[in-house]
């Protein structure tokens, strides 16, 4: 490899596999000497290139079955290719998968030592380690037990901390952050950030895009062993969940989207009520969308055709951070007339906890038909202000109906009595997800904890004797406490 600033380099990389409808059918070519081919061939992998400079994390991600752990397993020199080549400077290490290779009938201790001979570690460079290792993983006693009597989430912390105190160039980690509490990946994400800043290169193989979005430098997204997609981290979570939503097929690289000419006096408002309620709200192109599967049977009252998710600028994102406005776009089609419409939108998070969810006839000043005539179209624009905790959310859509009469009378009704005027029409869970990182530089926590930001004010109140004087020099030195000028609340 003659560029130094590049730790990594793999061209046209490919992995093809034999596959044989009979256990006979590899003796059979062999015996044949290959005259007749039983097998069907299988490319788990096909012409990958990449390369990745020194300190740099680059994500893998992509739908099960798209050759991720056939790449690291190349890498890791565990399988060779069929074609292609790859090079690596320096030393590599692999943690692949959640239950690594640890004897299960010897101590942590000891499978330490084991691993660590078997990646070329001598004892001596271990045992100086060991400590550090003992405190990072926060196993006690357990240390000493052995592996068998471990759970899943303590053989991770063994594995993790092994491997983040071994001395290498280049280290894949294949979703070592799937298990283990958020503790334990705060330490995570801390030592990885002290491995890249001494130039280690980081390999992150993982479903959770907010890993990716928050600490990869750049991702590669791939699907039925090619290269879909590679570059910035961000447009490639959005990639993915395209992918995992429309298919290859119908998915538009984002840069297309946003180089598109956007039709003036549509753009995307920054304000929730104005979004719902504008005479002429932003609609977004039809490549920005995702279609909804449906059958033909037209017995159903009405149906979800298709939904997008756009950040401010009316382009499709499925990242956001803390804070950010989501704008959500989603039509229906009916097969037959109703009352007046009513959509909802709902929001859960991975817990399939409801997080959020708002009809439409829960905004004030809306303007809705009284009756709706069938193969009409109903679009929904909806804005949602995303002060929520980090991490993936999944999007619902309902279409109800209900008279003109009860809708107009729907905030004196008690719940009991409105939601039995209420006609669902359709629901369809599952339509979409997105996700939501933390602002930078303001930590894993975010500025609350819990699910949400909810709104309110607070203030603080010390209460100590001489207050007036005290007051006074706080004042004066412009120190920022504020005291109650009620004597009988500092008594």
């Amino acid at each position: 490899m003659n560029n130094n600033n590049i730790i990594l380099s793999v061209n046209h990389l490919s992995k093809c596999y034999k596959l044989y409808d009979n256990p006979w059918h590899r003796a059979f070519e062999w015996v044949s000497n290959r005259k007749r081919i039983y097998h069907k061939p299988f490319w788990a992998l096909q012409d990958i290139s990449f390369q990745v400079n020194p300190g740099e994390i680059i994500g893998i991600i992509g739908q099960n079955g798209s050759g991720k752990s056939t790449l690291l397993k190349i890498l890791s020199g565990i399988i060779q290719p069929t074609t292609g080549t790859y090079e690596i400077e320096g030393k590599l290490l692999a943690m692949l998968e959640l239950g690594m290779d640890f004897n299960p009938n010897l101590s942590g201790k000891e499978n330490i030592y084991r691993t660590a001979e078997l990646w070329g570690f001598p004892k001596n460079y271990t045992k100086e380690q060991i400590g550090k290792i003992i405190e990072f993983s926060e196993l006690g006693d357990f240390f000493e037990r052995p592996v068998k009597l471990y759970s899943s989430g303590m053989a991770v912390r063994l594995a993790f901390s092994l491997f983040a105190f071994l001395k290498c160039d280049v280290l894949i980690l294949d979703e070592v952050l799937a298990v283990g509490d958020i503790f334990f990946h705060q330490k995570c994400y801390k030592r990885i950030e002290k491995l890249v800043s001494d130039q280690t290169t980081i390999i992150l193989v993982t479903h959770n895009m907010a890993d990716v979005q928050a600490i990869c430098n750049q991702a590669i997204v791939l699907d039925k062993g090619h290269i879909f997609f590679k570059g910035n981290a961000k447009e490639a979570a959005y990639m993915y969940y395209q992918i995992r939503h429309k298919g290859t097929k119908n998915v538009i690289p984002l840069q297309k989207v946003k180089n598109r000419d956007l039709q003036s006096g549509n753009e995307c408002t920054d304000s929730a009520e104005k979004s719902v309620s504008d005479k002429k709200p932003y609609w977004p192109p039809d490549e920005v969308f995702t279609s909804i599967p449906f059958s033909n049977e037209t017995t159903v009252p009405a149906r979800l055709t298709k939904i997008a998710i756009c950040n401010e600028q009316g382009m499709p994102c499925t990242s956001f951070n803390q804070g950010d406005f989501a704008h959500f776009f989603y039509e229906f089609y009916l097969y037959q007339d109703i009352d007046v419409p009513i959509t909802v939108l709902s929001l859960t998070n991975k817990y399939n906890v409801t997080v959020h969810g708002k009809a439409s006839s829960q905004y004030n000043n809306i303007l809705v038909p009284a009756k709706v005539q069938k193969n009409t179209y109903i679009r929904t624009c909806q804005c949602i202000h995303l002060k929520l905790s980090s991490g993936e959310y999944v999007l619902s859509c309902s279409l109800c109906t209900m008279p003109k009469n009860d809708y107009d009378q729907r905030y004196h009704l008690m719940q009991a009595d409105l939601m039995k005027r209420i006609s669902i029409l359709t629901a369809v869970d599952g339509v979409g997800y997105f996700i939501i990182t933390n602002n930078a530089g303001e930590g894993l926590q975010g500025r609350y904890f819990g699910i949400c930001d909810l709104p309110g004010s607070c203030q603080v109140m010390i209460s100590l004797q001489n207050s007036e004087k005290i007051y006074k020099e706080c004042s004066k030195n412009k120190f920022p406490i504020l005291i109650s000028e009620t004597r009988s609340l500092i008594r």
